[in-house]
């Protein structure tokens, strides 16, 4: 503040005071004719001297007031200025001159601080702050001051309150109050009309722009006599008036409608902005005349690069985020839109920061200006990757083939007559009908999860020897289809079909020891043998059955001389009936073994664990696998498993430390859904799993599993396996057979098992309960007062006491039931306490007795607490029962 008054009194002389201290300090003098002011060490000093050295003798008085009420009163009202007129004494011409002295106060953000600064300066024609009389002060100002800031005005000192100066008569009808009402509950201080919330901005805003010596401008809250608040819009001025005093002159006017609006405006612009910021779309604009375009902010936050801002119409075909594939239908749509079009919409694929193609859908609209000339289009653009793999995912899924993921017959079809009819017999295409040599076989002999894998197996072979552009499918159980489009010649096909079937009699010999394994195929090729799938098809079919008919195991070419021949025979039965026997007859035979050995084992076995330890050595000798376990859920959750047996072959590490409390959903997804609606689990690969359960499992060291679920009312309890480390394996039907006769064996003794283990142990924890109860509680039978249960506590006060002797033998030494008996009592009533004392013991009790089944008969709880500190002295007749208590 001490510089904003320098540069506002230049060539002025400034004085600093603090009256709290007497300390005063002249700041700045311009000229000697206020020298004396430096006088004195003390504020009053110099006061004293300067008003009588410097002064003219008439005006000394006035500056004197200085030491006494002016100042006082200064601080008091809260005032902000005031300024007084005298004369001083020009030392260089010895005349005296008018001068303004003026108080300024200082720290006005501290009330208890009394600090001022003292301004003289000489009063001059062209002087901004003049001293108007009375007679001009109302015309001039009203005059004046109303045309400035163009409206009714409202008067108030310059204090700390903003004191009002006149009737408020604009202010009653602005809050609709009257002028009593100003007087008694304001108390005439505008500030207090205020909203408290607002008022120190108010004043701190008033001073800061005051200070630079301009109209003030401000908005803020007035709360109305009926509590309501209004906006009002506040222009203020400044003026010193004849009494020396600092008055602002003020008009109001009212902009609640205003800001009303205002808030509403806001509030909409915010909404729209957290929608922005909380969907996916981007938000476009486009200036169709200027060719330049905006996007919302989340553009870069979604595709992490700024996007062609300008030239759109002429760049975009350009552009390398979108895909070359999808730019025609966008540039196809930029002409419909800028050539009138309302609505418009395009799906296209858009490069991200990671240079990963995602799809989206632009959906926009046309704003036309007042000559109906496309001015603007409006859209957004919508991310429907995810929709559009999903999509396609979904085609993809109807067009395989659920076991071995080729496509399925009708999908293949469909590829393969569009290319033929895009290619119109232009170019050289094969087609491989390729049929598994005595597949019956093995699903007779190994059984048709084996056979499922098996198929699976050679899908994944088939495609390994074929192109990517070529179209590989399944057409029956096991039958498969190649289409090679585009060979060039027919050498390439047969020398595919040949590395094939070399290929097919080197797989699963370790399998398959007793199972010849080799296929034929049959070629035709486009176009001299069909132009269309349906001639194809029939001809490579046709050769085909000449390749079964020759023997197997070998390949042909489609020849028209053959196909008669082809048609006229069948081919014969794969293997004698008697041959299909024997093969089930292993397979009972080894899963009968099984059953026998395991029962004999759980029904000989002292010791549960033992037994089942027992089981799956056997049971993983049998089979040689590399690791046999159990899997239970966990007593505290059906979510969580724990390994609680296994055994494992040579050299093969144990798991059963590691897997402990287990949750099942955080093995690659729910572990559970695994198991098929058998209950069984069959991996032959595990690198076909999920990331995670392929990671888990080949921490393990697993190459192939098969596990089948533990269930008990349908609830799943948990699961038996087996697992082949090392190198995958395909499991026999047998197996499979073997683990589904395990599980249901747990299900039926482990299960049992462990509810007994859980009774059991609940048992235990009774027989803690009560042999911990400050009580001596046992149990008679109904009709012969047998003891049927004593807790501890009742064994060590009466050591003699044990089960199968009457209680009033046991305890009262006598040889028929007592006369006061809480048993008797009880007896109709269900449940009774009476006093008892014991005078074998010396005790009192308290006999709480109810009736109860114990197995499936009648008795009687009895529960006795001591009461003997209450009843010492007193004398008693007829005692029956003992109280029990330790003494």
């Amino acid at each position: 503040m001490k510089y904003l008054t320098l540069l506002r009194y230049v060539d002025s002389t400034v004085m600093e005071v603090d009256l709290n201290t007497g300390i005063y300090h002249v700041v700045y003098m311009p000229n000697r004719d206020f020298e004396l002011l430096r006088s004195g060490s003390r504020f009053e000093d110099s006061v004293r001297a300067f008003a009588q050295g410097s002064v003219y003798p008439d005006d000394r008085g006035t500056v004197l007031g200085l030491l006494g009420d002016y100042m006082t009163q200064f601080f008091s009202d809260g005032l902000m200025k005031r300024t007084r007129k005298y004369r001083v004494l020009d030392q260089t011409t010895g005349a005296y001159y008018w001068c303004y002295a003026t108080l300024l106060r200082v720290d006005i953000g501290n009330p208890g601080q009394k600090k001022a600064m003292l301004v003289w300066h000489r009063a001059s024609d062209e002087q901004q702050e003049e001293l108007l009389p009375g007679t001009m002060k109302e015309g001039m100002y009203r005059g004046t001051v109303i045309n400035r800031l163009a409206g009714g005005v409202v008067k108030c000192r310059n204090d700390k309150w903003y004191t009002l100066a006149d009737n408020g008569k604009g202010l009653c009808d602005l809050i609709c109050c009257t002028e009593q009402d100003l007087s008694e509950k304001y108390h005439n201080r505008y500030l207090e009309i205020i909203f408290p919330a607002d008022r120190d901005r108010v004043s701190q805003e008033m001073v800061s722009q005051l200070e630079e010596g301009r109209i003030t401008e401000l908005e803020y809250r007035l709360v109305t006599e009926e509590g309501k608040l209004i906006w009002v819009m506040d222009r203020s001025i400044l003026v010193t008036e004849e009494d020396g005093l600092e008055y602002i002159y003020t008009l109001l006017v009212d902009v609640t409608q205003s800001h009303k609006a205002m808030e509403e405006l806001q509030m909409s612009v915010e909404r729209y902005k957290i929608i922005l910021d909380q969907t996916k779309d981007v938000i476009f604009e486009w200036e169709i005349a200027t060719d330049e375009i905006s996007y919302s902010s989340n553009w870069e936050h979604k595709y992490g690069y700024q996007p062609i801002l300008d030239g759109i119409s002429r760049r975009l075909p350009f552009a390398s985020h979108i895909n070359p594939d999808d730019i025609q239908d966008v540039l196809k749509f930029i002409n419909d839109m800028m050539t009138g079009r309302p609505f418009g919409e395009v799906e296209f694929r858009l490069a991200n920061s990671e240079g990963r193609y995602c799809w989206c859908r632009v959906r926009a609209t046309t704003q036309f200006d007042t000559a109906g000339k496309p001015r603007t289009v409006v859209g957004i653009i919508a991310d429907i990757d995810g929709e559009k793999r999903a999509t396609e995912k979904l085609i993809d899924r109807a067009e395989r083939d659920v076991l071995t993921k080729l496509y399925n017959k009708r999908a293949a079809r469909h590829k393969i007559n569009r290319f033929l009819e895009l290619s119109q017999g232009r170019e050289c295409s094969a087609m491989l009908i390729i049929d598994v040599d005595n597949f019956k076989l093995v699903n007779d002999r190994y059984g048709h999860m084996f056979g499922d894998a098996v198929l699976t197996e050679m899908a994944s072979r088939i495609s390994s020897h074929f192109r990517d552009s070529d179209i590989v499918s399944r057409i029956g159980g096991d039958e498969f289809m190649v289409f090679m489009p585009g060979i060039g010649k027919h050498e390439i096909a047969m020398e595919r079909a040949e590395r094939l079937m070399a290929s097919f009699q080197t797989m699963f010999k370790s399998n398959l020891k007793d199972v010849p394994f080799s296929c034929s195929i049959g070629i035709a090729y486009s176009p001299e043998d069909g132009s269309d799938f349906q001639s194809l098809f029939q001809n490579s079919d046709a050769a085909l059955y000449q390749a079964k008919l020759e023997g197997k195991n070998r390949c042909m070419q489609y020849c028209k001389s053959a196909v008669n021949t082809a048609f006229e025979f069948k081919e014969e039965a794969d293997r004698p009936e008697d041959e299909r026997e024997s093969a089930e007859q292993r397979g009972q035979a080894t899963v009968a073994k099984v059953i026998s050995m395991t029962f004999q084992e759980l029904y000989d076995a002292a010791d549960f664990d033992q037994a089942m330890n027992s089981i799956l050595e056997m049971t993983g000798r049998m089979f040689h696998v590399s690791r046999v376990y159990i899997f239970e859920n966990c007593a505290d959750s059906e979510e969580r498993c724990t390994n609680t047996f296994e055994w494992c072959g040579e050299g093969i590490r144990p798991q059963r430390d590691e897997l402990r409390n287990l949750a099942y959903g955080d093995m690659g997804g729910d572990y559970r859904d695994n198991f098929n609606e058998e209950g069984v689990f069959y991996c032959l690969d595990i690198t076909e799993l999920t990331p995670e359960l392929q990671c888990l499992l080949a921490d393990q060291g697993i190459a192939s599993v098969l596990q089948c679920s533990i269930t008990a009312d349908g609830v799943f309890k948990g699961f038996v396996g087996f697992d082949e480390c090392g190198t995958a394996r395909i499991w026999t039907q047998e197996q499979v057979d073997c683990l589904v006769f395990l599980s249901k064996m747990v299900s039926t003794f482990l299960l049992k098992k462990r509810a007994e283990d859980r009774v059991r142990e609940s048992m235990q924890n009774l027989e803690r309960v009560l042999n911990n109860q400050n009580s001596w509680i046992y149990v008679i039978d109904g009709d012969t007062y047998e003891l049927r249960y004593i807790n501890e506590k009742t064994h060590r006060l009466a050591p003699e006491s044990r089960l199968g002797i009457c209680c009033y033998d046991a305890f009262f030494h006598r040889d028929k039931p007592c006369e006061r008996c809480p048993v008797r009592e009880c007896a109709g009533k269900g449940s009774s306490a009476m006093e008892i004392y014991n005078p074998v013991l010396k005790v009192w009790t308290l006999a709480d007795s109810s009736r109860i089944r114990w197995g499936d008969r009648d008795a009687f709880l009895l529960a006795c607490h001591d009461i003997s500190p209450y009843k010492v002295g007193e004398a008693v007749e007829g005692v029956t029962l003992l109280n029990l208590e330790d003494r």
